[in-house]
């Protein structure tokens, strides 16, 4: 059984130097002992409470070397690790925007 109901999300865009929350929902209550994300920079675990994980996304500047394509992709992940020794990769997509 899966633990997620989704293991990726969609974001879609996202301004530059702006925050969006991201959340995942769970299949049933997990018992958490650490989440750790891919860019700790970036994207901060804030909550999971109701089945409901949460993550703070922080934009930053749109990179000059891809001004003229108008969007860069966002691929972030975290690491979700379990009580008993297991863990779940979870991601989000989307397209950063000047």
């Amino acid at each position: 059984m899966n633990n997620w109901k989704a293991f990726t999300k969609n974001i879609g865009q996202v301004k530059q130097n702006t925050r969006k929350e991201v959340s995942f929902e769970s299949s049933q209550p997990l018992e958490i002992s650490r989440v750790e994300p891919g860019c700790s920079s970036c994207t901060k675990f804030l909550d999971y409470k109701d089945n409901i994980l949460t993550l703070r996304y922080e934009a930053g500047s749109f990179p000059v070397h891809l001004k003229s394509a108008g969007q860069a992709v966002i691929n972030k992940s975290v690491t979700v690790y379990y009580e008993n020794g297991g863990h779940d990769v979870l991601k989000f997509v989307g397209f950063l925007i000047p």
